[in-house]
């Protein structure tokens, strides 16, 4: 892992993880545990309590999400092309 964050910084995570809804607390944690690399998801799981698997199938739906949507961004150049 890259590093941790400090306390404060913590701190503000873990509020703004508490307002977000389901689906949005799994994107955003997923997207912290990645930029902090090997052991981010389990620190990253701990800081906001929730399950490790819970974190990875965050990973695994924005992944996809990303995946469909760079899909979708180069249809729509490809017709504008036309």
């Amino acid at each position: 892992m890259r590093g941790t964050y400090s306390k404060e910084i913590e701190a503000d995570m873990v509020y703004l993880f508490s307002v977000m809804e389901e689906k949005h607390k799994r994107h955003y944690a997923s997207v912290e545990a990645i930029k902090l690399g090997h052991g981010g998801i389990k620190y990253i799981s701990n800081l906001f309590g929730m399950s490790q698997k819970a974190l990875e199938r965050g990973i695994k739906e924005l992944k996809k999400e990303i995946a469909s949507r760079s899909a979708q961004d180069g249809r729509e150049a490809d017709e504008k092309q036309s």
